[in-house]
């Protein structure tokens, strides 16, 4: 199963004899509709009430992306997992805030060892960032070890953001200074890589929405993220599982020079973007790296409503 990116303007989307059918001015291209899991539009494009009819109707997901306004960025999601009892269960453990402070505790964790992972692989790979790798290792494994005796959301929240910014204090270091990525920046993005990385979180968010739909899950209910008007935090708690794998798929992309400051436009008060050339190279590696990234959302995801089920057991 694939995503599909649509980022030509002027393209023609519709479906016949199961077949996606994607008409651009200069070129026409055929999917078949079985072998596709969502189709991101990143461009204003044509369609038809009878192609959103049918693609809903084969459980594919649609996300209409806004890279300048995520606020307004449209989606549709298969209605997926009726398990009502499961998002009961969830709306109970929402209510009892030593129940979810230890789930978050294991989110934060879990996020943690990872980000330590990634720098033990950089102190190897980078003989001349090993000091750096080292000492942000130092504290993110001390913060580790406190987080575990958090007592509320806020003193959780300290140590995440600690471990968060001795992570990134040396993954940044594995840029080129030409980029000129020194911290992590969202909106706007002030370089290159915030650009890319944001991008990439964004897709990993709306696959975590997904996620939560199939096994039954109410995605606007977090864990970690607390409930906000407009936000899926349920979601974002997933995308954090997630966000070292992106991080090193990113670096990997500027390392190797697929992606080169020449594919993003100038910073203005928009922030740094991602131009049309640049787009044409991420897009269909993309493509290639949400197969495995959904698969590692979805199981988490399954593991918290398997863990819903359990509580929820009869005794």
């Amino acid at each position: 199963m694939q995503t599909v990116f649509i980022d030509r303007k002027e393209t023609d989307l519709s479906i016949s004899n199961n077949q996606l059918r994607v008409k651009g001015t200069e070129s026409e291209q055929t999917l078949p509709i079985m072998h596709i899991h969502s189709i991101v539009i990143c461009c204003d494009c044509r369609l038809s009430s009878g192609f959103l009819r049918t693609i809903a109707k084969h459980d594919i997901a649609l996300v209409c992306l806004n890279q300048r306004n995520i606020n307004a960025t449209f989606y549709s999601v298969p209605s997926g997992n009726g398990n009502i009892h499961r998002r009961l269960a969830q709306y109970e453990m929402s209510c009892e805030p030593q129940h979810k402070l230890r789930l978050a505790r294991v989110i934060v964790a879990v996020k943690a060892r990872s980000q330590r992972k990634a720098l033990q692989s950089l102190a190897i790979a980078r003989p001349e960032l090993r000091t750096i790798a080292h000492r942000e290792i130092k504290t993110i494994t001390t913060n580790l070890v406190s987080l575990q005796s958090a007592t509320d959301r806020a003193q959780l929240m300290g140590y995440e953001g600690v471990i968060a910014k001795s992570y990134f204090s040396a993954y940044t270091k594995q840029f080129a200074p030409s980029l000129a990525f020194v911290k992590r920046s969202k909106r706007p993005a002030t370089d290159p890589v915030n650009a890319t990385l944001s991008l990439s979180y964004t897709i990993a968010y709306y696959e975590s929405i997904r996620a939560c739909h199939a096994v039954g899950l109410d995605p606007l209910l977090g864990i970690l993220h607390e409930p906000a008007y407009g936000r899926s935090s349920l979601a974002c708690d997933l995308t954090e599982l997630q966000r070292v794998a992106i991080d090193a798929w990113v670096q990997a992309l500027f390392a190797q020079q697929t992606l080169r400051a020449e594919h993003f436009s100038p910073v203005d008060e928009r922030g740094c973007m991602m131009t049309k050339a640049g787009r044409s190279i991420y897009y269909p590696l993309l493509m290639e790296h949400m197969i495995p990234l959904r698969t590692k959302i979805r199981r988490h995801a399954m593991w918290l409503a398997k863990y819903l089920d359990q509580v929820n057991k009869p005794s």
